[in-house]
């Protein structure tokens, strides 16, 4: 008998005696959900609440320690918020766990940027941007130009120049 006859023997009783484990396949189900109306309207709060504490999504994710995408699926709710990051988002934007989980108005007040015109809200924008130096400046300048209309006898329209 040869060598390659006799290695065949021991493979055919080897198989025959001790057969190879079967391997199962396993099929892998990823779970896909969609958000739910709570995660959107929790991600609508803290957005409301970031842009009226003058946050950016990148300062916020900053803060907290996270991408600012991370901060985008907070608030378009495709990313659930746990209870833990939502009290460290409550933490960085200075209000209760509360004003973040109810849809009342933040310092029991309407939030200002309801009652401001866009040029208004543009001009804030560029005020938050500001250096405090350069805020004082022209804080002076607008104090300076409202005093002089009043002594002159300014009429105030009313209206938002455009």
């Amino acid at each position: 008998m040869d060598a390659q006859t006799l290695i065949d023997k021991k493979r055919a009783f080897a198989e025959t005696y001790f057969p190879a484990p079967r391997v199962r396949e396993v099929q892998i189900v990823r779970c896909v959900r969609a958000p739910t109306q709570r995660d959107v309207d929790l991600g609508r709060r803290v957005r409301e609440v970031r842009m009226a504490r003058g946050y950016t999504q990148e300062r916020l994710a900053a803060e907290l320690q996270i991408t600012f995408q991370q901060v985008q699926k907070y608030e378009n709710g495709s990313n659930r918020i746990s209870a833990t990051r939502l009290a460290e988002i409550a933490e960085c934007l200075s209000v209760q766990i509360s004003a973040l989980l109810e849809d009342a108005p933040i310092s029991g007040q309407r939030p200002a940027a309801d009652y401001l015109t866009p040029s208004e809200k543009s001009l804030l924008r560029a005020w938050r941007g500001m250096s405090p130096k350069n805020r004082r400046s022209v804080a002076d300048i607008v104090t300076s130009l409202t005093t002089t209309s009043a002594a002159c006898g300014a009429i105030d329209s009313g209206e938002d120049e455009r």
